[in-house]
């Protein structure tokens, strides 16, 4: 039987990352740094990857997107992008938390994944082992207590893709189809993310909109 063929974009940090693999083979790659043109570059780079991988949209049998946490319009960039194509293609769609994709690589043991939340802030996610044991909130940097913080490091599309291998390898599926959010203190949402890797398409900002409608 043919191994799925998967295509992952993450938008989630200033980095836009886009990577095709089947198996353990990564067929295709493309990386940019440039905070303030996810929209503009995101699109370049899936067709660059496409290209590089000799595929077309149709071949991809699996589509995937980091769901952040990350800044508003970069993050969504990339999980609108991920859900045009699947719809377009009647192609299978899972979001998986960016951080996971960070923590992948890391050793196993007890760690927090911080990336920029901006606002002098940064999106916060507790591991153990690898596996996720807290929901990503903001927090100001210094209150992170851990003493083992992970942080400069951007996710990258192909380690979405590890995720979800070994997530489908372990007959796991999309448990929910909604995150339950809790107004917080300040200026912040509460995520009550289960602990699943794959996950909806849905977008982890993490903040109230600044705009609100009048009484």
């Amino acid at each position: 039987m043919t191994e799925p063929i998967f295509l992952a974009i993450d938008t989630s940090t200033a980095q836009i990352s886009i990577a095709i693999s089947q198996g353990k083979k990564v067929l295709a790659s493309e990386t940019r740094i440039d905070a303030l043109r996810h929209a503009e570059l995101a699109s370049v780079l899936i067709q660059a990857a496409l290209k590089q991988a000799s595929l077309t949209p149709k071949d991809i049998d699996i589509y995937l997107c980091g769901i952040g946490p990350g800044p508003f319009t970069g993050l969504r960039v990339g999980i609108i992008s991920a859900k045009i194509m699947a719809m377009v293609n009647q192609k299978p769609l899972f979001g998986i938390c960016s951080h996971d994709a960070i923590a992948y690589l890391q050793p196993k043991s007890t760690f927090t994944v911080v990336t920029d939340a901006r606002r002098k802030e940064v999106y916060a996610t507790e591991y153990q082992g690898n596996k996720r044991v807290s929901t990503p909130l903001v927090k100001k940097r210094e209150d992170i207590k851990s003493q083992q913080v992970v942080e400069g490091v951007f996710p990258l599309a192909e380690d979405l893709i590890r995720q979800a291998q070994f997530a489908l390898a372990n007959n796991e599926k999309l448990q929910v189809e909604n995150f339950l959010l809790d107004e917080a203190e300040n200026d912040g949402a509460k995520v009550k993310l289960p602990t699943d890797i794959l996950l909806p398409a849905i977008p982890l900002y993490l903040r109230i909109p600044d705009a609100k409608p009048k009484a």
